[in-house]
Order: structure tokens, then sequence, then C-alpha cells
């Protein structure tokens, strides 16, 4: 590894864009010394506290280190590639990591500019859904309380959007284009198919569930040097989905009924042996409610069934019947007790 493949390579390392030989490039590096293990954990740290989330993602890896890592280092921050035998050698270095850095930041300012007059935002509130159609075609059913960010127009190697929330894809192909949706935990890489993402904040897990074709789902790097392992991808087919925990970052890939979980788009909600916990945060966002359980031994309580079209006063009714669920609605404000799963 030289100075001049050093830094777009760990920037593709941190974005999940490197390759299983350049991982194992960076991960030899590492091991080489215990700066460039400093080093690394210092460019990690400036990576995962950059507000990288707030704005479309490159499509670029290499952008990744010159937007929100070098405008963030200091001269001193200069990568142990190779022993330095003169003291004016050191300084020269270091002069010239300066000079690179203030070069990044100039041009990654520039990028970053040019990446906001090129983006589009679709925001639904709770309450209600929406479909989209992006430039290349692909269309996007967007459930409530969710956000998509994406382009005007696809322009680079590939197709980037940011999703929070909950979103149904149905990807346009093309092959020489890939299609990747990126989550806070994890990346998502298509060619041409249909699959459903639920990727909420403050929920303990992500889900992705294929409906046809295939998909590439790719967790983030986060505390990757901490377990001292790669994060691996996984390619999911029709009628399974991947769950990732978000506290640990761990994945499993589980058989399911893809129409089922992608139902939403088509006005229905479908609870198979669903927590109340979960059933509880689908309610608020579907109707804009507030709902709380009287009791914590509720969230864990299996709910299986299917509703499609019905107020949220004839859901609760219908609920009420089964004799194990009670409920009062004032306002926008829903109580759930009963014995529950006793």
């Amino acid at each position: 590894m030289n100075d001049n493949t050093l830094w777009p390579l760990l920037a593709r390392y941190l974005a999940n864009e490197a390759t299983s030989d350049e991982r194992q490039s960076v991960e030899k590096w590492l091991a080489t010394s215990d700066a460039n293990r400093r080093l690394f954990e210092r460019v990690q740290q400036q990576y995962r506290t950059a507000d990288t989330f707030s704005t479309l993602p490159e499509s670029d890896p290499s952008a990744v280190w010159e937007r929100h890592i070098a405008p963030r280092l200091s001269e001193t921050d200069a990568p142990v590639v190779r022993p330095l035998r003169t003291g004016w050698l050191s300084r020269t270095w270091r002069v010239a990591a300066a000079v690179v850095v203030l070069c990044l930041s100039v041009y990654g300012l520039y990028e970053f500019i040019q990446s906001q007059t090129n983006a589009q935002v679709a925001q639904t509130p709770v309450g209600k859904r929406t479909l989209l159609t992006l430039p290349d075609g692909s269309r996007v059913w967007l459930n409530a309380d969710s956000r998509l960010e994406y382009p005007k127009t696809f322009d680079g190697s590939l197709r980037e959007v940011r999703l929070v929330g909950e979103a149904f894809f149905d990807v346009t192909h093309n092959p020489r284009q890939p299609f990747v949706i990126r989550l806070a935990t994890a990346s998502i890489r298509v060619l041409g198919t249909s699959f459903n993402v639920r990727a909420y904040p403050g929920e303990q897990t992500v889900k992705t569930t294929v409906v046809t074709g295939r998909v590439a789902f790719v967790p983030n790097r986060k505390s990757a040097m901490a377990r001292s392992q790669p994060s691996d991808t996984l390619f999911i087919t029709p009628n399974r989905h991947v769950i990732q925990q978000v506290e640990t970052m761990a994945v499993a890939e589980e058989t399911v009924v893809a129409q089922k979980e992608a139902a939403w788009k088509d006005n229905q909600l479908v609870f198979d042996q669903t927590p109340m916990s979960e059933v509880a945060r689908t309610l608020e966002r579907w109707y804009g409610v507030t709902v709380t359980l009287e009791r914590p031994d509720l969230a864990n309580c299996p709910l299986t069934a299917t509703f499609e079209g019905q107020s949220l006063t004839e859901v609760m009714d219908l609920l009420s019947r089964t004799g194990r669920f009670r409920y009062k609605l004032n306002n926008n404000e829903l109580t759930i007790g009963g014995q529950g799963c006793e």
C-alpha cells in the first residue's frame, strides 16, 4: 500500500464499498503498527460523528473521505505507510499532508454544495402513505412517518437513495448502475427487484424482505474494530428476510410470506404473531394517534390479525371481541389493556 492509495482505500472501507481483497489490505495495514491503528480509530470516529445521515450519500466512496473526514483531521494525522529516515522528511510529509487536507476540504465543500442542489426529499407524516416515481422509473411506496432522500438525476455509477422509516421498492432493472439504499445501520444493493425495508428510528430491528429478485444486504462496519471481524454481505431471495439487531448489529435470515410484510402498501394491516409493542407503534403511525399499553407485560403478547380499510375504532372493537384486550380512545390517545396473552 502506498501513499496515493491509502486514503481512498480507507474511505471505501468505512463506506462499505471495499472488496474482500481491499478489506484484507486494510486489516494488514492496521496490524503493521500501533500508529496505523490509532490513526484509523481517529478517522473512524470522525466518520461516525460526521453529519453523514442528513445529506445524500456520496456516489463515489472516496468522497466519504473528502467530505466527512479530511476537513476534520489535523496536519499531524499522517498515515504510517513506510519508515521515515530523517527529520526533514517527517516535516515534509506533515506539510504535504496539511496541503492535501486543505485541497480535499475545498473540493469536499464544492461536492457538498453540488449534492444539495441535486437533492430531493419525500417525507410522509403519520397517518399518510405515498407513491413516488424516481428519475430512473423505479417506484417507491413510502409508509407513514418515513423519509426518502434521492437525487433529481442518477448521474453516478450507482443509483443511491437514503431511507429513514419504511418503504417498498420496485426497482427498474439496470445492471450498469446498481441501486443502493443507505440506512443508518446498513446498505442494500440491487440491480432490479422488489422488496420491503423497515428501518424506523427507535426500533430495535431493521427488516429487509424480498418479494422478487435478489437483494444484497451489507451491514455497516460500526464497532468492526472492536469485534475484529468483517461485516459479511447477505444475499436475500424471495420470501426470505434479514433481521438486523440495531444494538449489536447482528443479522439473521428467516423464511417469511413476503406479501404479508409488504401488505401495508395495499392499505392492509397484517400482523402475524407480532408483539403488541410493535402493533402499538404501527397503529400510531397508521392512524396518527398515541398508543399506551396499560401493563408492561402486554408488550410481548403476540397478535395475528388482518385489517383492510377499517377505522381505528373498528380495529380495536374487533380486538376487544377476542376477550384478550380492552381499550379506551380519547381524542388521539389510545390506551390498550386487558389480560393479553395470559
